[in-house]
């Protein structure tokens, strides 16, 4: 078995979330496990930061106001290859397929505030995309 070198640079994480605190709850949970984090509180926002910050991976939120978090994924996966990770309060079935058929590699639907389960399972989620990200570059 290869080992995977050890990262040089934490992982960049942009996540579009409309709403402040939850935003900011999420940064502070990934920026506390080694990740870094830049934000954006809409998909035309982010569509503006995106030119000129990168981004390893893109945490959006499916009910942004404007342009809404399907068409940003659906955008973002037709013109690049970012890992997307849809993290909503929408969480039923056909709104999970939607995330998915847009292009999300990830979907997750939230019923209430970060729990720690939930978290760690998103961190596991991101965990796996870096080291998928890892293995590309070999």
């Amino acid at each position: 078995m290869t080992d995977i070198p050890p990262e040089t640079t934490p992982c960049v994480i942009a996540i579009v979330e409309d709403e402040e605190d939850f935003r900011t709850e999420v940064a502070a949970f990934l920026e506390a496990n080694g990740f870094s984090v830049w934000q954006a509180d809409s998909a035309e926002s982010f569509c503006r930061k995106i030119i000129t910050t990168h981004a390893d991976l893109v945490i959006i939120d499916l009910g942004l106001p404007g342009e809404d978090g399907l068409s940003l994924i659906s955008y973002l996966n037709k013109t690049g290859d970012l890992p997307l990770v849809a993290l909503t309060a929408c969480g039923s079935v056909s709104e999970r397929i939607a995330g998915l058929e847009a292009g999300a590699d990830y979907y997750f639907g939230l019923v209430s505030r970060i729990g720690g389960r939930i978290m760690a399972q998103a961190n596991l989620q991101v965990y796996d995309t870096r080291l998928f990200l890892s293995i590309l570059q070999f």
